[in-house]
């Protein structure tokens, strides 16, 4: 309701060219209303830009932009929630990041884990093979080579783990 009321004064006043305006002692040229709130004006004028509260304005303008009590203790109140609005608004965004995250880091664990459990199959069934060969045999190699994989594979799990245990804690902050 608040809304409708104020567009209207900011579509005529984005309108409105003054030659000048006078506010107290200073004396404004070329001024153009940018906005105009239940609270204060913006203009432009030649040397930049000003806000002033509607209860400055010069008596032609009060009559074009009166300020009325009841509407700017509205457009306050609604002003100071606005800061909280966003914040729950953040939240909910970021909350909702932080399950995607989640989501695509378990979607990532659960293959290395079957991964992991299929070279340790591997390892076990290469290092038979190699029993009592010696120690630079081919065998022997080959399963030194998939330990190394292994070892790689498995580093990368703990940091996707970790990653997702600190995606689950930044989440918790959330609820």
């Amino acid at each position: 309701m608040l809304a409708v009321l104020i567009a209207p004064a900011a579509l005529s006043a984005e309108e409105e060219i003054i030659d000048s305006l006078t506010v107290g002692k200073t004396t404004y040229l070329h001024v153009r209303v940018v906005e105009a709130t239940p609270l204060e004006m913006l203009f432009a004028h030649e040397g930049g830009y000003k806000r002033i509260k509607l209860q400055d304005l010069t008596e032609p303008l009060k009559s074009k932009y009166p300020y009325d009590e009841a509407k700017a203790t509205e457009y306050k109140k609604k002003k100071a929630a606005e800061p909280q609005e966003r914040a729950v608004q953040n939240a909910a965004v970021v909350k909702a990041m932080l399950l995607t995250r989640a989501q695509t880091l378990q979607a990532k664990i659960e293959p290395m884990k079957t991964e992991l459990k299929r070279l340790e199959d591997q390892i076990k069934t290469q290092h038979n093979i190699a029993k009592g060969r010696g120690k630079k045999s081919k065998e022997k190699k080959e399963t030194d080579e998939m330990r190394d994989k292994k070892m790689d594979l498995q580093k990368q799990l703990w940091k996707l783990q970790d990653d997702l245990q600190s995606v689950k804690e930044q989440r918790s902050r959330y609820e």
